[in-house]
């Protein structure tokens, strides 16, 4: 049996989820108790995750889902799980889905902890141990974002049949004999019904706030999509330079907050001293702030934003406030087995971080840099078994979001694999489309 806790913060997931493994021998599975012991057991997933962490970079969700993968694997046979904090996406919960029926079992139940806002906000204020998320203004901005992410993973499960609505607004004993109900029921193979009311409830309470698309935007509003080693970096560089916009890249938004210690960078600092993920509402509040500044204006390359669905959703909502779109979306197409040869080739210098490869930029000596003589290494990430785990990730969660795209009719695919100037040229020529710039802007 396998069982989904799903809720917002302060919905009691986390104190339930010891309560029914005690009580009902099921093993828990914590997705932030899954990061801190992948990271102290020394995994590869788990050191590259500690990797990104300690260097101020956002933790790619493809991991995520790998070191969950991991954790179902090594279970002993016959386990029976209970989870939290995972799924938190429907591409999430396909894969869940997917990695279990491989392993011969299936997601029993879902079991959604429904508590009212004003309750939560009152639970919040009451902690015995405040956090920097406690704050009134951005725990409405979460409690938000959580609607738009789980309203599309709920009626996932609704629509199969494996929903369960549990409303948890009472006291803790009250919610915990509920649940240990309905999982007595669920192993007796008997699925609480979920009623007409039960969905018109939830229509109700995810219902997807209106967004009124913005007509014209003479901005080059663009995002790059791309999968690792696609060379969207490279490109958004030489966009950048040729239309005169600002290159807005989330992984070094994210450590310029750490560094400068703004409050959005303390309050994700917050997460990662307690081996956390960041969640999406402080990403997407950096990004909002910086989409906000003049010298984005004009526009901007948006490079590792949105990687999902509902992120995509909190761009359009973004920008709606500044009374903007996203003009174009450029999808940089590379094959899995480019990808492949470009990041399993990749060495750096031990001593001095030099990048070298062993296709493009041999070092001079086998295995010493150029530059200083110390040891070439490859990097965990760049190892093959690594790169085809991010890959088939990448997939599950981008395809809907290309999907996205391609039906607001901003989408256009170009080839990332040959010359690279020939590759640089489509890649201003279909910016070209989506601007209103000369048509002399210049390749750098």
């Amino acid at each position: 049996m396998n069982i989904a806790l799903l809720g917002s913060t302060g919905s009691g997931k986390g104190t339930l989820i010891h309560a029914l493994a005690e009580k009902l021998s099921l093993h828990p599975i914590s997705l932030g108790e899954v990061l801190r012991s992948k990271a102290s057991y020394g995994t590869a997933l788990g050191l590259l995750t500690r990797d990104y962490v300690t260097n101020g970079e956002l933790v790619p969700d493809e991991f995520v889902d790998a070191m969950v993968e991991e954790v179902f694997r090594h279970l002993p046979p016959g386990t029976h799980t209970v989870l939290d904090g995972f799924p938190r996406t429907v591409g999430q919960a396909r894969f869940l889905d997917d990695l279990l029926a491989e392993l011969g079992q299936n997601l029993d139940a879902a079991i959604y902890l429904h508590v009212p806002e004003q309750v939560i906000h009152d639970r919040v204020k009451h902690r015995s141990q405040p956090r920097h998320d406690d704050e009134p203004h951005i725990l409405r901005h979460r409690l938000h974002v959580f609607r738009r992410m789980a309203g599309p993973v709920l009626r996932h499960y609704a629509e199969n049949g494996r929903l369960v609505l549990v409303h948890a607004d009472r006291p803790t004993h009250e919610v915990e004999l509920t649940v240990q109900k309905v999982v007595e029921d669920l192993r007796q193979g008997q699925h609480p019904a979920f009623t007409d009311a039960d969905f018109q409830f939830l229509d109700q309470t995810f219902k997807a706030r209106s967004v009124v698309p913005i007509e014209t935007d003479p901005a080059l509003n663009l995002v790059l999509l791309g999968g690792p080693g696609s060379g969207k970096g490279t490109q958004a560089v030489n966009l950048c330079k040729a239309f005169e916009v600002p290159h807005i890249s989330t992984g070094d938004l994210f450590r310029d907050h750490i560094r400068k210690q703004t409050d959005l960078g303390q309050l994700a600092k917050s997460y990662m001293d307690r081996g956390e993920l960041v969640p999406d509402d402080v990403t997407e509040r950096m990004v909002a702030a910086r989409l906000a500044q003049p010298d984005a204006q004009r526009g901007f390359i948006l490079d590792g934003f949105p990687r999902t669905v509902s992120q995509a959703e909190a761009l359009d909502e973004i920008l709606h406030e500044l009374k903007r779109r996203v003009t174009g979306v450029v999808h940089l197409k590379v094959s899995d087995e480019e990808i492949l040869r470009r990041l399993s080739g990749r060495r750096i210098c031990r001593q001095c971080q030099a990048p070298f490869h062993l296709l493009f930029k041999k070092p001079r000596r086998e295995g010493l840099c150029d530059r200083c003589g110390g040891p070439l290494y490859q990097r965990d990430d760049d190892k093959a078994e690594t790169i085809q785990i991010r890959l088939r990730n990448y997939h599950r969660q981008t395809e809907p979001l290309i999907a996205y795209y391609h039906s607001s009719g901003v989408l256009t695919e170009v080839a990332g694999e040959g010359d690279p100037v020939g590759i640089r040229a489509a890649m201003l020529a279909a910016c070209k489309l989506f601007s209103e710039e000369p048509e002399d802007a210049a390749i750098s």
